[in-house]
């Protein structure tokens, strides 16, 4: 897979793809798929990005493709806005102790694979994506390390 870093704004689906690869079993390794992870999405958005130590947080539309790291506990929600596009995605990595765990706002729905709310634990990375938005309800897709 060829990732254009020239033009960040059109490579994030690649990125997308690139982390899905980094998601599967044999980069199983925590530290391993953290620096993987964190040079692609240096090569392709630069800057740092955002450590998030507040016990609850929802993405906002701006956030898009912008990794955040929670370095403490915290309950993540899904907003069910319909500003949110279909492939707005996001990473998100648990870079601590606290419990991470995700869940859908009221009206919008949330699929994860595997099944489960929590990043298990240090190290864990998942990417959040709309793959639905009727202007209703907004359908969130939660994939990476969950149990």
């Amino acid at each position: 897979m060829g990732i254009n870093i020239a033009n960040p704004a059109e490579s994030r689906a690649d990125l997308v793809a690139a982390m899905k690869v980094l998601l599967q079993p044999e980069w199983d390794d925590a530290a391993g798929k953290a620096a993987l992870v964190q040079a692609l999405y240096t090569a392709l958005v630069g800057g740092t990005p955002e450590v998030i130590t507040a016990a609850a947080w929802s993405p906002a539309v701006e956030d898009r493709g912008l990794e955040k790291h929670f370095t403490a506990a915290c309950a993540i929600t899904f907003p069910n806005d319909p500003d949110f596009p279909v492939g707005w995605n996001i990473p998100l990595s648990r870079l601590g102790a606290g419990e991470v765990t995700v869940a859908a706002a009221a009206g919008a729905v949330l699929k994860t694979h595997p099944t489960g709310t929590k990043l298990p634990g240090d190290g864990a990375l998942v990417i959040a994506r709309v793959i639905a938005n009727d202007g209703t309800n907004v359908v969130w897709h939660v994939q990476g390390d969950l149990s």
